[in-house]
């Protein structure tokens, strides 16, 4: 019995590529800022950095040091990296939580896509624009807080 475009298997395939291409896109984007020394350029990556290490490494480390202006979600993703001192000097430790949620996102704007325009092809277009905006390559390759919402809003 052959396989027709719409079967279940044929639609896990896709949606495996769409995740398999925007994980590449953005380990390729994230490396080449790393590399560059662009991953702490904005003051604000800093200080996300540093309040989620002030949470496990500070003079009274603990929860209570989450209490800023920004919203805690991307600062408690980013905890099990600030551990690692390479990872929270180089950005490294921010990149991380901030790149998966690019990838989220765009496995979810990709299956939007696909179930809207009943076809998968429309859905790797909306990819495409997703994945390839260099200003977005940009912010999920440091530690913002944006690629947490893009992920949140696209979940939606």
């Amino acid at each position: 019995m052959a396989v027709s475009r719409n079967s279940k298997p044929s639609r896990n395939f896709e949606l495996l590529l769409a995740v398999f291409c925007a994980a590449v896109v953005s380990a390729v984007a994230v490396f080449w800022c790393l590399l560059r020394g662009y991953t702490l350029y904005y003051g604000d990556a800093q200080a996300h950095l540093n309040i989620a290490r002030r949470i496990v490494d500070s003079r009274t480390p603990g929860y209570f040091q989450i209490g800023t202006v920004w919203l805690p979600l991307p600062h408690l993703l980013m905890l099990p990296f600030v551990r690692n001192g390479d990872w929270w000097r180089s950005g490294l430790a921010g990149a991380i939580p901030s790149a998966v949620c690019f990838v989220l996102a765009g496995a979810f704007l990709f299956a939007a896509a696909r179930r809207v325009f009943e076809s998968g092809a429309a859905g790797f277009a909306v990819l495409l624009v997703f994945a390839l905006n260099p200003n977005l390559l940009y912010l999920q390759a440091t530690p913002m807080t944006e690629p947490v919402f893009f992920a949140a809003l696209a979940a939606i």
